[in-house]
């Protein structure tokens, strides 16, 4: 795995316990978890876009 550690690094995690694999399938699913996880995409994308252009923008010239 390439890691990088600069300005435009970032870290997410979520960790969770399910009782069942049941439950882990309901939690997939629930309209909250979905709404959430839409969320955090959107967000890491802007992340995305936004370091990608810092990047382009600050570019040394050779």
């Amino acid at each position: 795995m390439d890691m990088r550690r600069d300005s435009s690094s970032y870290d997410l995690m979520l960790i969770t316990k399910f009782a069942s694999i049941t439950h882990m399938e309901t939690y997939l699913v629930d309209p909250l978890h979905q709404e959430v996880s839409i969320f955090i995409g959107g967000v890491l994308d802007i992340v995305r876009t936004d370091s990608e252009e810092y990047e382009t923008q600050h570019t040394p010239l050779r």
